[in-house]
C-alpha cells in the first residue's frame, strides 16, 4: 500500500468535515479531545494489524479488498446522502468520548483500513492520516464555516476517499 493513498482514504473513511454538522455545539477543544482518541485507536490497530490478519486467517491482498470496498462505501455514501439529525452532546468532558470519538468520529471504514494498512507496515500512514482528520475537524468545528463551504469539503474529501478506495482495491487484487 501506498502512504499517501493510505491518508488520503483515511480522510475519506473518517470525514472530519461532517462532524460539525453532527455535533453543532460541539466545542474545539473536546472535538480535539476526541478526534485524538480516534487517532490513538487507529494507530494501536495499525500497530496489530499484521496479528489481527494472522488471528483471523485473512491474507494482507483480502484485507486491502475488504478495506478498499468498505472505504468506497463509505465515501460514496457520504458523497449522496444528507448529514442525519444531529446529536446532543452531554454536559461535561464525556462529551469528548461519546458521541465525539464515537459513534462520530471512529468509523467502521477507518478502523478496517487501519488494521490492513497496519498489516502492509504502512503504519505511518495511518498515523499520518488520522493527525491530518483531527486538524480538519478541529478546525471545522472552530471556524465554524458555511453550509456550502463544509459541504464541499466533505464532497471533495468523499471523492478522495472513492478514488483511494479503488485504488486499494485494484492493488489488493493484484496482489492476489
Amino acid at each position: 500500500m501506498n502512504t499517501g493513498i493510505v491518508v488520503l482514504a483515511l480522510l475519506g473513511a473518517l470525514a472530519p468535515a461532517r462532524i460539525p454538522a453532527l455535533a453543532p455545539a460541539a466545542r474545539a477543544d473536546l472535538v480535539a479531545i476526541g478526534q485524538a482518541l480516534v487517532a490513538v485507536v487507529l494507530v494501536a490497530l495499525a500497530a496489530a494489524g499484521g496479528a489481527i490478519l494472522d488471528a483471523l486467517d485473512v491474507s494482507d491482498p483480502n484485507a486491502a479488498i475488504a478495506a478498499g470496498l468498505v472505504v468506497v462505501l463509505t465515501a460514496v455514501l457520504d458523497l449522496v446522502r444528507r448529514i442525519p439529525v444531529p446529536v446532543e452532546l452531554p454536559a461535561g468532558p464525556v462529551a469528548a468520548l461519546v458521541p465525539l470519538a464515537w459513534p462520530l468520529g471512529l468509523r467502521p471504514a477507518a478502523a478496517v483500513l487501519a488494521v490492513a494498512a497496519g498489516a502492509d507496515d504502512v503504519t505511518a500512514g495511518v498515523a499520518a492520516g488520522a493527525v491530518v482528520a483531527v486538524v480538519l475537524a478541529v478546525a471545522m468545528v472552530a471556524r465554524r464555516p458555511s453550509e456550502p463551504v463544509r459541504g464541499g469539503v466533505q464532497a471533495l474529501l468523499a471523492v478522495l476517499g472513492v478514488a483511494a478506495g479503488i485504488d486499494l482495491l485494484v492493488d489488493g487484487v493484484l496482489a492476489v
